[in-house]
């Protein structure tokens, strides 16, 4: 989450999300003698909303639910055999909710929005990843993660669920 270098965030938010999941998706398509299973992209709440304090990584999450929901239409998936889904957290209590001023814009005013949600224990966001794990029928699913509602599917539009 460093606004100052841009072009690198979205190299490894996006960029290389992208290649993994492709990577993983020849690994384990049926149709290709895989065993199936899901592909779960780490989005962030960011990408469900516009935040003015981090613009490009913002876009870089917003891009990644693009991607996964747009594979999880694909009409080969079900010779595939592996789902796609978002999960999609608030702020979880990590070392990346600590802030330098030059990475930011506003650093102040993210930390105060974190102050007043609170963050995520890790324990949270844990349980929601194996909801997404173990529910079969979740394919193009954005499971969002916050304190207030706990872990909540999205409702989507444009052919997913």
């Amino acid at each position: 989450m460093d606004e100052r270098i841009w072009d690198k965030m979205l190299a490894v938010n996006t960029v290389s999300h992208i290649r993994g999941s492709l990577l993983a998706l020849e690994h384990m398509r049926k149709d290709r003698g895989g065993r199936g299973g899901v592909i779960i992209n780490i989005v962030s709440f960011a990408g469900l909303f516009p935040f003015f304090y981090c613009p490009a990584y913002c876009a870089s999450k917003h891009a990644m639910i693009g991607f996964t929901r747009s594979w999880a239409i694909s009409p080969e998936q079900p010779d595939h055999g592996v789902r796609w889904c978002c999960l999609c957290p608030q702020a979880a209590d990590t070392e990346l909710m600590v802030f330098r001023e030059d990475r930011i814009y506003m650093k102040d005013a993210i930390i105060q929005r974190n102050e007043e949600k609170g963050l995520l224990p890790i324990t949270q966001v844990v349980e929601a990843f194996m909801k997404l794990v173990l529910d079969p029928d979740n394919n193009g699913a954005i499971l969002e993660v916050t304190r207030e509602n706990g872990a909540r599917y999205r409702k989507t539009t444009n052919g997913g669920p």
